[in-house]
């Protein structure tokens, strides 16, 4: 047998060669004939070369490569003092945005706190060291952090009143990956920048600052914005470009749809044998079928009866 490949087809070629067992094959790689081989050292061959193989397309060797150089706009590399002089917003002080904007204070900034509902704002600013401001002021500020309802309200809210040039736009909303991809363009025409950046975590850890964020976007301003979300985050992640972010957000909240769903489903059989629905799921916990769902909201919000 005569085996010719190239680089796009050396993973399927490998895989056949292990699936097809012994015998022997000539090797022919760019007109050079490297003779019969077994299969083993077949596989062996292209695995290694699927391993350390370059990028898939290359200009032909007529055809030299052209430098192309991109413009494109840059979060600013800032120094501590500037730094601390930028102002920040929080848009949205619902069960989770209030409680993250709480932490946002002791970094040393300025903290701008804006809600539909007035009296909110003015409420968090009384409680925390943060200043109740209108939405035209909010969106001045260097960094703009979003926690709405939905994707649709983020967007009417910068359509009625973008950021100004170089403000970075956090949205901490768990939106729709599409929106954050149409907002990435238009806030970039605008020479700004926005990030989707839902959160995890629960009231709970919005109060204990503990929530995990998870982040799409231009990188260089997500680096320039991780120290700010630093102050309500346990773990901060940049899963990629714009709509990453509230990806992984989505197969999160699917997930724990999905497992929530199972353990209800088990515990009702559970209590229809009779069983203790406390002991039985203190079993489970200590068990591989636990989970988030099983060891938190089960207990916390269902057996106790505190919906």
């Amino acid at each position: 047998n005569r085996v010719d490949f190239t680089k796009n087809s050396t993973l399927i070629i490998g895989a056949v060669c292990l699936i097809m067992g012994t015998g022997n094959y000539s090797l022919q790689i760019g007109g050079f004939d490297l003779g019969g081989i077994g299969t083993a050292t077949l596989a062996a061959i292209l695995l290694n070369l699927f391993l350390n193989r370059g990028e898939d397309k290359e200009l032909p060797a007529s055809e030299p490569a052209e430098t192309v150089t991109e413009v494109e706009a840059k979060p600013v590399v800032q120094n501590e003092e500037y730094f601390l002089s930028q102002t920040i917003a929080f848009l949205g002080l619902g069960a989770m945005g209030w409680h993250m904007a709480s932490h946002l204070p002791k970094l040393g900034h300025q903290v701008w706190v804006w809600n539909r509902t007035e009296q909110k704002a003015v409420a968090h600013a009384e409680t925390f060291v943060t200043q109740a401001v209108g939405i035209e002021q909010a969106v001045q500020a260097d960094f703009i952090f979003s926690c709405l309802p939905t994707s649709q309200d983020v967007e009417a809210l910068i359509a009625a009143h973008p950021p100004k040039q170089g403000a970075i736009w956090i949205d901490c909303t768990s939106g729709v990956p599409e929106s954050a991809q149409k907002l990435a363009k238009l806030l970039e025409q605008q020479s700004s920048f926005y990030l989707d950046a839902p959160v995890s975590g629960q009231t709970v850890g919005a109060e204990k600052g503990t929530l995990t964020v998870m982040v799409g976007g231009n990188e260089q301003a997500f680096e320039q914005v991780k120290p700010i979300i630093d102050a309500f985050a346990g773990l901060i992640e940049y899963v990629g470009e714009s709509g990453s972010g509230f990806a992984v957000k989505a197969v999160n909240n699917t997930l724990m749809a999905t497992h929530l769903w199972a353990l209800a489903e088990g515990l009702t059989v559970l209590k229809g044998q009779g069983v203790d629905l406390s002991s039985a799921l203190n079993c489970i916990n200590h068990s591989s079928g636990k989970s988030s769902m099983s060891e938190n909201i089960m207990a916390q919000r269902v057996l106790s009866r505190e919906f």
